[in-house]
Protein backbone atom coordinates (compact mmCIF):
# COMPACT_ATOMS: atom_id res chain seq x y z
CA UNK A 1 0.00 0.00 0.00
CA UNK A 2 1.31 3.30 -1.00
CA UNK A 3 0.48 6.21 1.67
CA UNK A 4 1.10 10.12 1.07
CA UNK A 5 3.68 12.09 2.04
CA UNK A 6 1.49 13.69 4.77
CA UNK A 7 -0.23 10.02 6.18
CA UNK A 8 3.43 9.28 6.53
CA UNK A 9 4.81 12.36 8.40
CA UNK A 10 1.20 11.80 10.68
CA UNK A 11 1.97 8.69 10.82
CA UNK A 12 5.69 9.45 12.17
CA UNK A 13 4.37 11.24 14.52
CA UNK A 14 2.16 9.03 16.29
CA UNK A 15 4.86 6.74 16.01
CA UNK A 16 6.83 9.24 17.93
CA UNK A 17 4.50 10.06 20.53
CA UNK A 18 3.33 5.82 21.03
CA UNK A 19 6.87 4.30 20.66
CA UNK A 20 10.54 4.90 21.88
CA UNK A 21 12.61 5.62 18.63
CA UNK A 22 16.12 5.66 20.48
CA UNK A 23 17.25 4.96 23.58
CA UNK A 24 18.17 8.27 24.17
CA UNK A 25 14.26 9.75 23.56
CA UNK A 26 12.08 9.22 26.55
CA UNK A 27 8.01 9.43 26.20
CA UNK A 28 5.38 9.97 28.31
CA UNK A 29 2.19 10.77 28.03
CA UNK A 30 3.54 14.89 29.19
CA UNK A 31 6.30 15.06 27.32
CA UNK A 32 9.05 14.36 25.09
CA UNK A 33 12.70 14.26 26.06
CA UNK A 34 15.63 13.89 24.19
CA UNK A 35 19.10 13.90 26.03
CA UNK A 36 17.44 15.09 29.27
CA UNK A 37 15.77 18.22 27.34
CA UNK A 38 11.84 18.69 26.83
CA UNK A 39 11.34 18.79 22.86
CA UNK A 40 8.38 20.98 22.10
CA UNK A 41 9.32 21.56 18.51
CA UNK A 42 8.88 18.50 16.33
CA UNK A 43 10.56 18.89 12.79
CA UNK A 44 9.59 15.82 10.75
CA UNK A 45 11.86 16.06 7.16
CA UNK A 46 11.46 13.55 3.60
CA UNK A 47 14.04 13.36 1.68
CA UNK A 48 13.98 11.43 -1.69
CA UNK A 49 17.38 10.13 -2.95
CA UNK A 50 18.98 9.65 -6.61
CA UNK A 51 17.36 5.97 -7.33
CA UNK A 52 19.72 3.01 -5.58
CA UNK A 53 21.24 6.05 -3.04
CA UNK A 54 19.07 5.31 -0.25
CA UNK A 55 20.84 2.83 2.32
CA UNK A 56 24.02 5.02 1.39
CA UNK A 57 23.01 7.84 2.06
CA UNK A 58 21.38 6.07 5.87
CA UNK A 59 24.40 5.19 6.36
CA UNK A 60 26.61 8.11 6.08
CA UNK A 61 23.31 10.15 7.97
CA UNK A 62 24.23 7.98 10.69
CA UNK A 63 27.65 7.59 11.16
CA UNK A 64 28.18 11.41 10.48
CA UNK A 65 25.00 13.48 11.56
CA UNK A 66 23.12 11.65 14.56
CA UNK A 67 25.76 12.47 17.66
CA UNK A 68 26.67 15.82 15.34
CA UNK A 69 23.27 17.41 15.36
CA UNK A 70 22.24 15.70 19.00
CA UNK A 71 25.52 17.55 20.45
CA UNK A 72 24.15 20.80 19.85
CA UNK A 73 20.43 20.48 20.28
CA UNK A 74 19.06 19.34 17.30
CA UNK A 75 18.28 15.73 18.39
CA UNK A 76 17.64 12.93 16.16
CA UNK A 77 13.98 11.28 17.54
CA UNK A 78 13.84 8.90 14.46
CA UNK A 79 14.82 8.13 11.40
CA UNK A 80 13.03 5.25 8.97
CA UNK A 81 13.19 3.86 5.26
CA UNK A 82 9.50 4.30 3.75
CA UNK A 83 8.09 1.39 2.60
CA UNK A 84 7.46 1.24 -0.94
CA UNK A 85 9.31 3.91 -1.98
CA UNK A 86 12.68 3.07 -2.17
CA UNK A 87 14.38 6.22 -2.54
CA UNK A 88 12.34 7.91 0.52
CA UNK A 89 14.16 8.53 3.53
CA UNK A 90 11.68 10.15 6.51
CA UNK A 91 13.33 11.38 9.42
CA UNK A 92 12.26 13.55 12.38
CA UNK A 93 14.68 16.14 14.55
CA UNK A 94 13.35 17.27 17.69
CA UNK A 95 14.44 20.95 19.65
CA UNK A 96 14.13 22.26 22.73
CA UNK A 97 12.03 25.36 21.45
CA UNK A 98 11.63 27.53 17.91
CA UNK A 99 14.05 29.61 19.98
CA UNK A 100 16.56 26.76 20.32
CA UNK A 101 15.76 25.54 16.77
CA UNK A 102 16.72 28.75 15.57
CA UNK A 103 19.97 28.82 17.03
CA UNK A 104 20.78 25.53 15.99
CA UNK A 105 20.23 26.00 12.34
CA UNK A 106 22.81 28.60 11.37
CA UNK A 107 25.19 26.84 14.03
CA UNK A 108 24.90 23.46 12.02
CA UNK A 109 24.53 24.34 8.42
CA UNK A 110 26.85 27.11 8.41
CA UNK A 111 29.60 25.11 10.07
CA UNK A 112 32.37 23.35 9.24
CA UNK A 113 31.12 19.71 9.71
CA UNK A 114 28.25 20.63 7.73
CA UNK A 115 30.14 22.35 5.03
CA UNK A 116 33.02 19.59 4.47
CA UNK A 117 30.18 16.92 3.76
CA UNK A 118 27.08 18.97 2.32
CA UNK A 119 28.59 18.21 -1.27
CA UNK A 120 28.98 14.60 -0.93
CA UNK A 121 25.78 14.11 0.78
CA UNK A 122 23.87 16.83 -1.56
CA UNK A 123 24.99 14.60 -4.41
CA UNK A 124 23.08 11.54 -2.99
CA UNK A 125 19.94 13.36 -3.27
CA UNK A 126 17.61 13.57 -5.86
CA UNK A 127 16.08 17.48 -6.28
CA UNK A 128 17.27 20.96 -6.51
CA UNK A 129 18.52 22.05 -3.42
CA UNK A 130 15.56 24.12 -2.72
CA UNK A 131 13.26 21.01 -3.62
CA UNK A 132 15.35 18.17 -1.99
CA UNK A 133 12.95 17.28 0.97
CA UNK A 134 9.76 17.72 2.58
CA UNK A 135 10.03 19.91 5.62
CA UNK A 136 7.57 20.29 8.40
CA UNK A 137 7.20 21.88 11.93
CA UNK A 138 4.82 20.52 14.51
CA UNK A 139 4.80 22.09 18.24
CA UNK A 140 4.22 19.54 20.64
CA UNK A 141 1.83 20.43 23.36
CA UNK A 142 0.70 17.74 26.08
CA UNK A 143 -2.08 18.45 28.41
CA UNK A 144 -2.46 16.88 31.48
CA UNK A 145 -4.84 14.27 31.65
CA UNK A 146 -7.54 13.59 33.90
CA UNK A 147 -7.11 12.62 37.53
CA UNK A 148 -2.91 12.08 37.02
CA UNK A 149 -2.89 13.39 40.50
CA UNK A 150 -0.31 16.66 39.78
Amino acid sequence: MKISTKTALLLGVIFLLTTDTRSQMKNTAKEVTAAGQPIKVLELRNYVTKPGQRDKFISYFEANFIDSQNAIGGYILGQFRVKDADDNFFWMRGFKDMASRSRYLPEFYRGPFWKQRRDYVNEMLNAPKAKRSDINLMPLLFQRSWGDGE
